[in-house]
């Protein structure tokens, strides 16, 4: 159960816990899948949110990997974040129990890029600036941000590749003035190195920039 993996976090190393780790597989297995995008207990948010909190907490005292997907993470943490408000403190509690693992951990730190402004933030906006973040919202400063391709909307074509972003104190950007654009849509294939750690680390990110025309003056 949840509470024998939040016990087992606080007995001594030397004891042996090796019948509660492999509890963890068992519980991986009882978990509903929904949609391909969440997984999650029937007992709901509560328990799920808890599980993770103590699946990580217990390997990191004990040294070892937890038994779950990179991938059943991301369905984890799609559950775990999909609710706006809650229904009691001890929901509320879970959530920022399981944030606090994800976040800080040996073994999986699931990584959040959002662009900087808003949608409609697209005055000359020549660049594309992003927050990298673990879900604590606490920057991921000493990541590497790479741009693995950038395409038109409108023509498909893609425009620039395998280039970095450039670190600016807590956002990473990445300047088009001296890139052969045009005004547009764009869509972003973005990835996030740096850390063994990390996952959910490649992202797509759609923008509008803005290009100013460069003028040029005329000599006789």
């Amino acid at each position: 159960t949840v509470q024998a993996l939040q016990t087992a976090s606080h007995l001594s190393q030397q004891a042996d816990l090796r019948s509660i780790v492999e509890e963890i597989e068992d519980l991986v297995a009882r978990l509903d899948e929904l949609g391909g995008v969440y997984l999650q207990f029937e007992e709901g948010l509560e328990t799920t949110a808890l599980f993770v909190a103590a699946t990580y907490k217990l390997m990191d005292h004990v040294g070892t990997e937890p038994s779950i997907k990179e991938d059943q993470v991301i369905q984890l943490m799609n559950a775990i974040f999909s609710k706006k408000n809650f229904e009691s403190l001890s929901e509320a509690f879970s959530v920022a129990s399981a944030a606090a693992a994800l976040s800080q951990n040996r073994y999986h730190v699931p990584v959040v890029v959002v662009p900087e402004g808003s949608p409609s933030d697209t005055h000359e906006q020549a660049s594309l600036r992003l927050q990298v973040t673990n879900v604590l919202s606490q920057p991921l400063t000493q990541a590497t941000v790479k741009l693995e391709h950038a395409k038109s909307v409108a023509s498909r074509a893609v425009v620039l590749q395998k280039t970095s972003f450039t670190p600016v104190g807590d956002v990473f950007e990445l300047n088009f003035m001296n890139v052969k654009f045009s005004s547009g849509y764009y869509d972003f294939s973005v990835k996030v190195e740096g850390d063994n750690r990390y996952i959910a680390n490649s992202v797509e990110v759609s923008a509008f920039l803005v290009i100013p025309i460069k003028s040029t003056e005329m000599t006789k």
